[in-house]
């Protein structure tokens, strides 16, 4: 039996039509080690636009090269070396585990997720960039995606994500943390790689921010942090059930409960914790809603027209 789509053919296109919108005045900060022709600076040095060195001429080296000013204040003669121009790479990490198939307005965490790596896999295509496109899963299994054809083939149907909740709290026990997302990030993509981390970010915490700390210094890292309204605050409306995405067990509590209180304030400060985690290590931080439909003003595009 074929599996529904979870994004509509429409909503695809508007998905599309917004990949177009991005743009930012961000540049990013680190040299490129891809050799692939494009337009940002690369550790190689190579015809460019951006000043590397200069050094002492060679045959062969063109005339329009020679560093005159240089060459004047000596008696050998200079040329100038530039950096090479090169098209980054774009990574997606597209946290799709089981705490991510929760919503209460619009739609799933997991579903905004996709729409998020959606929008920029479009981008990613326009400006002919090389993709790496890692989609995680409750099972520790790693998804690995190249293309915008391939990424929809698989994440875009409504089968992909329920059998993430047929699993048991037996699973949990081998599921991929995001410590070990961080740590394969860097051994998997070259320099310069544009990174985006879409996720709800529900095992983060202070132990991380080293590692994303590095990550930043070698990388331009974007976080996408999807959250659901629920999640930010229990209404005091009647009675509550809660489900602990652990175990499965259940909490009932009423519309008078001091429960209601204290888990309000754990989730202010779990939201403040992980909002101060990616600051303090200098990752571009992006709390969205799961009833967001712009998604483009939330991206950081360095590419963007």
């Amino acid at each position: 039996m074929k599996s529904e789509p979870i994004l509509s053919p429409q909503e695809l296109l508007e998905l599309r039509a917004q990949a177009k919108q991005l743009q930012s005045s961000i540049v990013p900060l680190h040299r490129l080690d891809s050799r692939d022709a494009g337009w940002l600076s690369t550790s190689t040095i190579g015809s460019g636009m951006d000043y590397a060195e200069s050094r002492l001429y060679q045959q062969g080296d063109e005339p329009r090269t020679i560093n005159w000013r240089l060459s004047a204040r000596s008696t050998e003669t200079y040329v100038k070396t530039y950096h090479m121009e090169a098209r980054p790479s774009l990574c997606i990490v597209l946290d799709q585990r089981r705490s991510m198939i929760f919503g209460t307005r619009s739609r799933l965490k997991a579903t905004q997720a996709l729409r998020l790596a959606t929008t920029l896999v479009w981008a990613a295509e326009q400006q002919r960039l090389k993709m790496h496109i890692s989609v995680i899963r409750s099972s520790g299994e790693w998804l690995e995606v190249q293309s915008a054809e391939e990424f929809l083939a698989k994440t875009n149907q409504q089968h992909f994500l329920q059998t993430q909740l047929q699993g048991n709290s037996q699973q949990t026990s081998s599921q991929i943390d995001i410590g070990d997302i961080l740590d394969s990030l860097s051994q998997s993509i070259e320099k310069g790689t544009l990174v985006y981390l879409i996720s709800d970010f529900l095992d983060l915490n202070e132990s991380h921010q080293k590692r994303l700390f590095q990550l930043q210094d070698n990388y331009f890292v974007q976080a996408l942090h999807i959250i659901d309204p629920a999640e930010q605050k229990v209404e005091k409306r009647g009675g509550v059930y809660l489900q602990d995405m652990q175990s499965d067990a259940y909490l009932n509590v009423t519309s008078h409960d001091s429960k209601i209180i204290d888990l309000n304030e754990s989730l202010r400060n779990h939201f403040n914790m992980i909002k101060h985690v990616f600051l303090k290590s200098s990752v571009y931080y992006s709390p969205i809603s799961t009833a967001e439909e712009m998604l483009h003003s939330s991206i950081l595009f360095p590419l963007g027209h």
